[in-house]
């Protein structure tokens, strides 16, 4: 594989990177400045900053293990650190194009290809990605597989359920912002008890800056 010419290249695209450090940078700036003046609302600011980070870390992830890299005689699937593996067309029995919903509502485009074992591999695509899996989908037409037409969708075919694609990184991203926001939020609290009246102002500070963010 290591000597394989690709043709065209599905994802493993730095997307969201420059959005994310600047959130990143932005807010960690903010929660540093505000906890050298003693602002209680540097928890808040610090919050949405490791948020950037997560979201930083996701992008550089999609980037570097998340793609489909489509050559001549075949294509390169991989979509963790561990799992890409080279599939020859003559391995593909059929490919087809469907229009489909993604985790956030949004409509996607999705390529699918099902091996000679019956297992069906999806990506999703971007529109300015649609040459190469134009040229995927003729790749395993010209090598004897069968070619479904791209306004036909996934309803006529056999659905394997094995859950969500990023079902994990979602979950374990979700743990890692508890875990977060839990270790500077509860000290907060222990100390409020300590401190007592000064302690409403603190709080109020915090929900007056964490009100104009979300605005």
């Amino acid at each position: 594989m290591e000597n394989q010419r690709w043709n065209y290249k599905v994802g493993g695209r730095a997307q969201g990177i420059i959005p994310s450090l600047f959130i990143s940078i932005l807010f960690g700036g903010i929660s540093i400045y505000l906890f050298s003046i003693k602002h209680g609302a540097f928890l808040f600011a610090m919050l949405l900053a490791v948020i950037g980070l997560v979201l930083l870390i996701a992008c550089i992830y999609r980037a570097k293990f998340v793609k489909v890299l489509i050559g001549e005689d075949g294509f390169y699937h991989q979509t963790k650190p561990d799992n890409g593996r080279f599939y020859k067309y003559s391995e593909i029995r059929r490919a087809w194009q469907s229009m489909g919903w993604e985790l956030n509502g949004a409509t996607g485009c999705f390529c699918s290809c099902e091996t000679l074992e019956g297992k069906v591999i999806k990506f999703q695509f971007f529109p300015l990605e649609a040459d190469g899996v134009d040229y995927l989908i003729q790749r395993v037409e010209e090598d004897g597989g069968q070619s479904i037409p791209a306004d036909m969708d996934d309803t006529t075919l056999e659905y394997t359920i094995d859950g969500k694609t990023y079902g994990k990184t979602a979950i374990v991203s979700a743990a890692v912002l508890l875990v977060l926001f839990l270790s500077m939020t509860i000290p907060a609290i222990l100390q409020s008890g300590n401190i007592g009246g000064n302690s409403s102002e603190s709080y109020l500070s915090c929900w007056s800056f964490a009100t104009a963010v979300l605005r």
